[in-house]
């Protein structure tokens, strides 16, 4: 998420970086099928492929997506 938040925010519209962006999916798409992030639901899971699938970067979308996990972090902190 760092990477593509860190293109977003630079202005870079499309992600041109081919290894790093299938690095990323394969990342992803072992988390999703190890359940690792089912905790968070299907809403989120989906807007996290449908990111990291499309070459264009939406800024909103990759915002909504840190704040979310930013705001999920601090309630388990709590937690613990």
């Amino acid at each position: 998420m760092e990477r593509k938040k860190e293109l977003a925010e630079a202005g870079v519209l499309v992600d041109l970086s081919f290894d790093a962006k299938t690095k990323e999916q394969i990342t992803i798409l072992a988390l999703i099928r190890s359940g690792s992030l089912s905790f968070l639901g299907n809403d989120f899971k989906d807007l996290l492929l449908k990111i990291f699938d499309d070459d264009e970067n939406k800024k909103d979308e990759i915002q909504h997506l840190c704040n979310y996990l930013e705001n999920e972090q601090k309630k388990l902190m709590k937690l613990f």
